[in-house]
């Protein structure tokens, strides 16, 4: 399966022409079968992947899907059949939905636009020889993976020539053949005697291919690894191309930050600690800012008890205290959401050349639940460049490397894989740098940043 991912920017108006698509022709459910069958009878196929996922309610308006759009868009299919276009939405939880597709030449630019790299996904388990070509070998795994889904015309073909046969042949031997069988035919004794020996030698053979199995188990070379896959992941088709970049620290006056988090700001008590860091209490919530400029707030009154928010209210309240608490940073987007017992957590983080800014303390993260944003931490960086670009390692070899480096924290040769993806990782705050990096995240370790040309582990 291959898709493509987006630039940020331009994806915005995109999703507005999905949703003007979706409010003129409707929206309803549709099976799986269904939807295959238009796809298979379909000429042009785009797929359109989103991490994190897409609130339904931001799509599609009460009046055409009705109250319950509580669904988490995880990907959008658009497909070509017989000169019309088809648009189907699946969500997080496997609802399938389906509208007409109007694809104007405004429509057509603004996905023009948004269409950056192209993506293909990651089988769900595959093996790799640590020794050898790790790109030759995960390019052909995947190759095979694809070639599975075949052109139903030869399924087609294979029914045709299975009903050509003839009823003589259908059913079995000639009546040749039957004579001579019947000329052959045991008695009932002899037929026991024969079932009973095949019985001990299938026993025997068990065995043998049991024995044989654990003998090539124990015999596995250190090198071969078996990979599994959680989820949806997709990897860049063409080459990537990295920078260094340099960084700055944002600047928000002290005064702006506490008028932010307290209702009055003249009951928050200042406190200069130890460290240099400020900080700032109502005997409810506090308020810490260090000094490299990292913000921290705590609100525990607001974490008690599960929280049932839903996906898009919160998404809606933290955009709200985003803004609120320092402000947006240009060309920051959210990167990740995950929902947990006290709430949602998001991280927004600024996104350099279609990368997002990752490592310790980059962008801002903060827990939201009904009560309102029980956590929060912001440390921004304004991004300058002034370096010329040079090409990334592929990332099969960025496999490889981050589990021959690891290889002590497995288990029998074996792994399973969480993410693995570009990023622009902060180096040190002291140097205020970025670099950009492979980001791989297995089941089994921490994560780990290789750097975007030597594969070196990044700390």
């Amino acid at each position: 399966m291959h898709a493509w991912m987006h630039e940020h920017s331009a994806s915005s108006h995109f999703l507005e022409n999905v949703k003007e698509n979706i409010l003129t022709n409707g929206l309803q459910a549709i099976s799986e079968e269904d939807k295959n069958n238009l796809l298979n009878d379909s000429s042009v196929q785009v797929l359109v992947y989103f991490s994190p996922f897409i609130p339904l309610e931001f799509l599609a308006p009460e009046r055409v899907y009705g109250d319950d759009r509580e669904e988490e868009i995880k990907e959008i299919i658009m497909a070509e059949n017989e000169s019309s276009w088809h648009l189907f939405l699946r969500a997080e939880n496997g609802t399938l939905l389906s509208s007409a597709l109007q694809l104007d030449e405004t429509f057509r630019e603004n996905l023009s636009l948004a269409q950056g790299l192209y993506y293909t996904q990651l089988p769900n388990s595959f093996s790799l020889d640590l020794t050898g070509d790790c790109e030759k070998q995960l390019g052909e795994q995947i190759e095979k993976e694809t070639d599975i889904y075949k052109d139903p015309a030869a399924e087609e073909n294979a029914e045709e020539i299975n009903n050509g046969l003839s009823e003589e042949e259908k059913e079995g031997d000639s009546p040749e053949e039957n004579e001579e069988n019947e000329e052959n035919e045991l008695t009932n004794e002899e037929e026991d005697s024969v079932v009973e020996v095949a019985e001990v030698v299938e026993e025997v053979e068990e065995v043998e291919e049991e024995e044989e199995e654990d003998i090539r188990e124990d015999e596995t070379p250190e090198h071969i690894w078996e990979i599994e896959t959680k989820g949806n992941l997709f990897v860049p088709e063409e080459e990537l191309e990295g920078v260094e970049i340099v960084l700055e620290k944002e600047d928000i006056p002290i005064a702006e930050l506490v008028q932010a988090f307290f209702f009055d700001p003249s009951m928050a008590r200042r406190i200069e600690e130890r460290d240099e860091a400020l900080f700032f209490t109502d005997g409810e919530r506090g308020l810490r800012i260090y000094p490299n400029g990292l913000v921290e707030y705590a609100a525990p009154m607001l974490e008690r008890g599960l929280s049932t928010i839903s996906y898009s209210s919160a998404l809606n309240k933290g955009a709200e205290s985003q803004s609120l608490y320092g402000g947006w940073q240009d060309g920051s987007y959210l990167v990740e959401s995950n929902i947990t017992e006290k709430g949602y957590r998001f991280r927004w983080s600024p996104v350099f050349n279609g990368f997002p800014l990752d490592g310790e303390n980059s962008g801002s993260e903060m827990l939201v639940n009904e009560q309102g944003v029980p956590f929060y931490s912001r440390y921004f960086f304004i991004v300058r460049n002034n370096k010329e670009s040079s090409p990334f390692k592929p990332y099969a070899e960025a496999l490889c490397e981050a589990l021959s480096l690891n290889k002590d924290q497995f288990e029998d040769q074996k792994a399973t894989l969480l993410s693995l993806r570009p990023v622009m990782y902060v180096v040190s705050e002291e140097n205020k740098r970025a670099v950009p990096a492979w980001k791989v995240v297995f089941e089994e370790t921490e994560v780990i940043y290789l750097h975007w040309r030597s594969l070196e582990e990044l700390s």
